[in-house]
């Protein structure tokens, strides 16, 4: 009797088995391909292709053997997203029995993934949703849920348009985010590697997709964290953004850590925090020499480069400007900068700040007695206009000088370091 009960279960074990590899010999899930893009095409707005599908029991996947996705024809006519294959996670007996196919998760492997910025501000990923906006339509993502959505072994290209200009990328891109529907908001997380070693991480909430609109109106709560970020990859990021640093400048060495905030709907987001560079270089551009006479009292040389040895600030970038508050720079040859302003949306400049000179280093006679004078205890003050791509410097002495001065004894060049804080010439 045992024996017998052994054969049984032996051949129920091997009938599962034989079912097991040869369901999906049976069943040609490849005949799901265009539902699977025309559904994908429909949620996204975008023409969907993906390769032959293979379909595992034991993991309860389809696998497409590859994913492309096409950008928003204002952008580019190149793809959107490339990877080389999407796990699509099913659900079994509807599949077995209905053949329906239910989906639980997506996992999308080794994905490029490129990202463009308009003159506007608009990016290519916005536009990313349903066309139609009838009531018909809004059904195609009404009730719309998955539980897990991955991405992994990504690399994600930034830049602006014209296409290809200001590019930076990204390696190591890895996403989870779960439980991601139309009636509520769902976890997310995202870490990537920039260049030498930096990483970047995001984590918070997104959504609820909107099933009436596109990705520009999801609403999202991270906190970003950036450790060791290179300062080129933060000059191509700038880049990107349509932020240009002073004509013929470039930054050289360095590294960035910031911990920010970032919230709001995707279209209008709001980044704020504290964020820090240290030990960079601004190559191409001498602050001393913009800075003029203020940089003669205080000694600055000259030399090609400007030397940073600390930056750090609270930031508030929003689409209408970013606000630098509690702005404080070092630079070894010059002395100490703090202050505060404003990067407009058009680049523009509006910054008040003051300059503590270096000690012992404003020149002897009556230029130093002038220097001395006029830094008083806080410093010497000017504001910053202008443009990104070419700051002006403008003395602001208003209500910091005596109403009398007794000049020192000591005067000679001194008319020409008056007429060089004033931005006039001897004639």
């Amino acid at each position: 009797m045992k024996r017998k009960k052994l054969i049984i279960i032996a051949a129920v074990i091997g009938v599962l088995l034989v079912l097991l590899f040869a369901v999906p010999y049976l069943i040609n899930v490849d005949n799901y391909r265009p539902t699977i893009e025309a559904a994908l095409g429909s949620s996204l707005g975008r023409q969907v292709q993906i390769g032959h599908l293979h379909l595992s029991l034991l993991s309860r996947t389809i696998s497409a053997e590859d994913l492309t996705i096409s950008d928003d024809a204002a952008f580019s006519r190149s793809v959107f997203l490339r990877a080389k294959s999407l796990k699509v996670g099913a659900e079994v007996m509807p599949l077995l029995f209905s053949h329906t196919l239910h989906v639980n998760s997506l996992t999308v492997v080794e994905p490029q993934l490129n990202l463009l910025r308009a003159p506007s501000g608009r990016w290519n990923l916005s536009g990313l949703g349903p066309k139609q906006k009838s009531a018909g339509s809004a059904s195609a993502l009404q009730g719309f849920s998955v539980q897990e959505l991955k991405i992994t072994n990504g690399r994600v290209s930034v830049g602006r348009l014209p296409s290809g200009t200001g590019q930076q990328s990204y390696e190591d891109v890895n996403l989870v985010a779960k439980d991601i529907s139309t009636t509520s908001a769902f976890p997310l997380a995202l870490d990537l590697k920039t260049s030498g070693g930096g990483t970047v991480k995001l984590e918070g909430t997104a959504g609820p997709i909107d099933p009436h609109g596109t990705m520009e109106h999801v609403v999202v709560h991270l906190k970003f964290n950036g450790q060791k970020i290179p300062a080129q990859d933060v000059e191509g990021l700038l880049q990107a953004l349509g932020v240009s640093l002073p004509s013929g400048s470039s930054l050289r060495g360095g590294i960035l850590n910031a911990n920010l905030a970032v919230d709001g709907p995707l279209e209008r987001l709001v980044t704020t925090g504290p964020a820090s560079l240290s030990n960079m270089s601004l190559s191409g551009f001498n602050l001393a020499s913009k800075l003029g006479a203020l940089a003669a009292l205080g000694g600055g040389g000259g030399g090609p480069d400007t030397l940073i040895q600390s930056l750090s600030s609270k930031l508030h970038v929003a689409p209408e400007g970013t606000r630098l508050d509690d702005l404080n720079i070092v630079i070894p040859s010059l002395g100490t900068l703090t202050g505060a302003g404003i990067i407009g949306a058009n680049n523009s400049l509006d910054f008040r700040m003051l300059a503590k000179l270096n000690a012992g280093s404003s020149p002897p006679g009556g230029v130093g007695a002038l220097a001395r004078l006029g830094q008083g205890a806080n410093g010497l003050p000017f504001r910053i206009q202008g443009t990104t791509s070419n700051p002006v410097f403008v003395p602001d002495f208003a209500g910091t000088m005596p109403k009398s001065l007794a000049l020192p004894s000591q005067t000679q060049g001194l008319s020409q370091i008056l007429g060089g804080l004033t931005g006039k010439r001897k004639p």
